[in-house]
């Protein structure tokens, strides 16, 4: 997984499925990613994200909040942040992230979150 900023836009590669299983965070309304990163963000800000998605070969342009703060690494947890997808972007990716990860098992994985 690739986490880089360039003129303000994350761009975030998620092109295998358990870097987007470790990111996934469905629980959040509309869909949510946890971006492993030191970047300075604050709660509440909005980003442009650049997200290349397993078996795409389009990066996808979404519009997210940040909604979650991790400022210290925790073990296997790293540091980063947990984004809300907005508006119709999170149709779509919450769509095509269900089905990507259709049929993986949660027992023994653990993801970067919860």
């Amino acid at each position: 997984m690739g986490v880089f900023m360039h003129n303000y836009e994350l761009r975030i590669d998620l092109s295998d499925k358990e870097a987007l299983y470790h990111s996934d965070m469905p629980y959040v309304l509309g869909g949510g990613l946890f971006i492993p990163s030191k970047l300075n963000v604050s709660m509440g800000e909005v980003l442009s994200i650049r997200l290349v998605l397993p078996e795409e070969e389009q990066e996808i342009l979404l519009k997210a909040k940040v909604v979650w703060m991790s400022q210290k690494q925790n073990g296997i947890k790293p540091q980063g942040f947990g984004v809300q997808i907005l508006g119709e972007d999170s149709i779509f990716y919450k769509a095509k992230a269900e089905k990507l990860l259709a049929g993986i098992k949660a027992n023994a994985r653990s993801s970067y979150t919860m």
